[in-house]
C-alpha cells in the first residue's frame, strides 16, 4: 500500500471547485487513500466516499489541540500534503510545513493549474 495523501483547505470552496479538486487529486494520485483536513467547512456530498478520512479540527484552539494535530500530520506517514489555501496560503499552515517531521513533500494546490 502506498502512502497516503493529505489535502488541507481552511476556507470554503464552492461545489464546482471541489469538483475541479477531486477531478486532480485521482488524476495525479490514482489508487492512493487521500484524506482532507478542514476547518468544519461544508463539504460536498461526496466528500465521504471520495476522502479515506476527514479531519474537521484544522484550527485547533489551545495548545493541547494544536499539539494533538501535530502530532497527526507528522505520523500520518504522508507521501505529499497539499496546502489548498493558494496564494498567500495561511500562516498556520506555513508553520506547519516547518514544524512536522519527519518532513513530508509540500506542494501548493491551486485550481488554475492543479499542484504547483
Amino acid at each position: 500500500m502506498r502512502a497516503p495523501v493529505l489535502l488541507i483547505r481552511l476556507r470554503p470552496w464552492e461545489e464546482a471547485q471541489w469538483e475541479a479538486v477531486r477531478q486532480k487529486l485521482e488524476a495525479a494520485h490514482p489508487g492512493v487513500s487521500i484524506w482532507l483536513l478542514s476547518a468544519g467547512q461544508p463539504l460536498p456530498p461526496w466528500a465521504g466516499s471520495f476522502f479515506h478520512e476527514i479531519w474537521q479540527d484544522g484550527r485547533p484552539r489551545g495548545p493541547g489541540r494544536w499539539l494533538s494535530l501535530m502530532r497527526r500530520l507528522s505520523w500520518g506517514s504522508f507521501a505529499v500534503i497539499y496546502d489548498g489555501e493558494g496564494e498567500g496560503g495561511a500562516a498556520q499552515i506555513k508553520l506547519w510545513r516547518i514544524l512536522v517531521r519527519p518532513a513530508p513533500e509540500w506542494r501548493r494546490f491551486t485550481l488554475q493549474n492543479g499542484a504547483d
